[in-house]
């Protein structure tokens, strides 16, 4: 019997081949992971697969890896854009293990300054008092 969070899922071998057909066909897979943690979410934000991404976000995002990453911080890592714009609405003020945000993950592992300076301006829209609530926290 297959444990719910097994590496032979088959959604999650479709998202590491960045196979969105397979993808499709194996949404009952949804919200499992990988021995990582990591989701199929996460695995189409890795490979930079925008299709795929797409049909995952409403059922994996906010999702985080043993890490404490988001699927939001892999697409910034993989400098991808599009499923930056998709994941912000979702997982825009979530913090990582080591309480990094998106933004301080883009400072220290992008290279991209697009991806850097929208981050910044969601940053910079957060009401004070929820800034303030997340420090002490």
């Amino acid at each position: 019997m297959e444990s719910p969070n097994s590496d032979l899922s088959p959604l999650i071998d479709a998202a590491q081949k960045s196979d969105y057909l397979s993808i499709l066909t194996n949404l009952q897979y949804a919200r499992r992971t990988n021995s990582n943690g990591q989701s199929a979410l996460m695995l189409c934000a890795v490979k930079s697969c925008v299709e795929g991404a797409v049909v995952l976000a409403n059922n994996e995002a906010k999702m985080t890896d043993i890490s404490g990453n988001t699927a939001l911080m892999y697409a910034v890592k993989s400098n991808c854009m599009p499923i930056v714009k998709l994941l912000l609405p979702f997982e825009q003020n979530m913090v990582n293990n080591n309480g990094e945000t998106a933004l301080q993950v883009a400072t220290r592992y992008s290279s991209n300054h697009q991806i850097i300076s929208l981050l910044e301006q969601v940053e910079i829209a957060r009401p004070p008092f929820q800034q303030l609530l997340e420090e002490v926290v």
